[in-house]
């Protein structure tokens, strides 16, 4: 893991779980790229997550981020643990951009319902549990 600037780079991971706690900020951003099978939660504040020719990764979102970006990659998988959007502070919903991808949305619809989802050669999944 490379941290240069706000850009945490994350490159060429396999089979791990990254916790964030709190350890993250809104002026950092995250790119995941060419990893395969990585667990990522993120439990405080961030500006953007970038996806890029990365296979199954799995993220869960706990507070507000400002948009997803995921690229030449297959099986991600969205969690959101609380709603984007529902912190007091911020009013804003953030957007997901999908570019030769495969998304899969976990958990009730509704949480999603205000995200604008931009979709270019792309696959979008709900999985509710």
């Amino acid at each position: 893991m490379d941290i240069t600037n706000n850009l945490i780079q994350i490159k060429n991971l396999k089979n791990e779980t990254l916790d964030f706690d709190d350890n993250l900020s809104s002026n950092k951003s995250l790119l995941i790229k060419n990893c395969l099978n990585l667990k990522i939660i993120i439990n405080s504040k961030i500006n953007k997550i970038t996806v890029e020719n990365s296979n199954q990764i799995f993220i869960s979102v706990q507070k507000l981020i400002s948009g997803i970006e995921i690229s030449d990659s297959k099986h991600v998988l969205i969690s959101l643990d609380t709603f984007i959007g529902s912190d007091e502070s911020i009013s804003f919903i953030p957007c997901i951009e999908l570019y030769k991808s495969e998304l899969y949305l976990i958990g009730d619809k509704n949480k999603y319902q205000d995200i604008k989802i931009t979709c270019h050669l792309s696959e979008i999944y709900q999985i509710e549990i």
